[in-house]
């Protein structure tokens, strides 16, 4: 066996960690002594890089709240088409410096398990509010992206420079990660000159500055649909439902990144709050959401990811933000999602055998943190052997095969995880 040529392997695993990025060739490879020859090696290195992340304080939304749902619940009751012209102040709000409901966020941001996986703000994580977006600081003059992810907590109330901002950042090859439902619900308006905002259309109200009419609930459902992959659909106290953790039983490698490290049904302790559900086929569900208690929810309320242009579009499903600094899944899917691990992967293949030596590179990590390695082939998991802290190796038979698909999923504890295909 691989593993079992202790002093032979060793070597050849020193000399790859530093040296080898060969192409794969069959030709002269059918010896486990061949294992230093750089041509018998096929590199592969994860794209992780720690580049700039925007992290979003939802100003509007937190604003919102100061005064708009006094006028929601005063006229809760009027007919469609009806028109108000009385109390309309209530839905105009200086725009508050606040966190609202995503305090949870900018707290997890700030905590020693963030800064152990490389996230460091004023360094490589930064703060931007919904003002900030809707001035278009998620480009550069010249149109190339400022950041390559952004982490949006509650944004239930945006404007539609911001909105279409953060629409244009995903499709031009940005990251996005939503870790709250009931996003983009409604529009409103920002004035710089007073520092106030009004609401334009969503929430089930229009309002043009001198008069408000009943209209659509979800401002942008279609377009949400499109390029989010999800809408809100329920609310806890209206759909009385309970939601009895998630499971992680699909195919998409977070789903498997999930099970390899918390088992298939995790993320237990969400009480439920407000929730999206599914709209767009392309979505790629990581984990469903256990709702039951109310029959009358059909919907699919999942994690999922969703690519969309050039970009991607990472879900939580729920209102992750009221669990974030307590649940450690979450934690470690926000963390995965940044992509921040660092390894290469060499894949030896010749005649019956196929070897591969995974080399983990980051060193931010604490010395605690004990990296786990496993290879998926052909559909069965193996558990790859460490050599050292950083360093690990597996081989198997493929005579049975004339092709082999695997996948490396790479996970530190209950930090994070990624995942290369070989």
């Amino acid at each position: 066996m691989f593993i079992s040529i202790s002093l032979s392997i060793i070597l050849s695993v020193t000399y790859l960690a530093g040296l080898y990025a060969g192409v794969m060739t069959n030709s002269g490879c059918n010896d486990l002594f061949q294992y230093h020859n750089a041509s018998c090696w096929k590199k592969y290195s994860s794209s992780a890089t720690l580049s700039k992340v925007a992290v979003v304080k939802p100003v509007f939304t937190t604003s919102a709240y100061t005064s708009f749902y006094s006028f929601y619940r005063l006229y809760a009751q009027v007919p469609i088409n009806y028109t108000v012209k009385s109390d309309l102040n209530l839905l105009n709000a200086t725009a508050y410096d606040g966190w609202g409901t995503s305090i949870a966020l900018y707290s997890f941001i700030q905590s020693d398990t963030a800064k152990n996986a490389g996230l460091l703000l004023g360094n490589n994580t930064f703060i931007l509010t919904d003002i900030e977006l809707d001035k278009g600081r998620l480009f550069a003059e010249n149109g190339s992206l400022r950041y390559s992810t952004v982490i949006l907590g509650f944004e239930e109330y945006v404007t539609e420079n911001e909105y279409l901002s953060l629409r244009n950042f995903v499709l031009d090859g940005g990251k996005l990660i939503i870790l709250s439902g009931g996003n983009f619900l409604a529009e409103v308006k920002y004035s710089p000159t007073t520092n106030t905002i009004s609401l334009v259309k969503g929430h089930g109200w229009y309002f043009n500055g001198t008069e408000a009419i009943k209209s659509v609930y979800n401002r942008w459902y279609k377009e949400n649909s499109e390029w989010v992959g999800s809408n809100y659909a329920y609310y806890i106290d209206s759909q009385h439902y309970t939601v009895q953790g998630a499971i992680a039983n699909t195919s998409d490698p977070y789903s498997v990144l999930l099970r390899l490290t918390y088992g298939v049904r995790s993320l237990w302790g969400y009480p439920g709050h407000e929730e999206n559900i599914i709209t767009n086929m392309s979505d790629s569900v990581i984990a469903y959401w256990i709702l039951s208690g109310n029959n009358n929810i059909k919907g699919k309320v999942a994690i999922y990811e969703l690519h969309a242009g050039k970009g991607i579009v990472y879900h939580m499903g729920i209102f992750g933000t009221d669990i974030l600094t307590q649940n450690k899944e979450m934690q470690f899917l926000l963390l995965s999602f940044l992509g921040l691990i660092n390894f290469d992967t060499y894949v030896y293949h010749s005649e019956c055998k196929v070897g591969f030596v995974v080399k983990i590179n980051d060193n931010y990590l604490p010395s605690n943190n004990s990296w786990k390695v496993t290879v998926s082939l052909n559909g069965a998991f193996y558990n790859m052997k460490p050599m050292n802290s950083s360093t690990f190796v597996y081989e198997a038979n493929v005579c049975s095969t004339i092709r082999y698909n695997a996948m490396i999923y790479v996970y530190s504890g209950d930090l994070m995880g990624t995942y290369i295909s070989v």
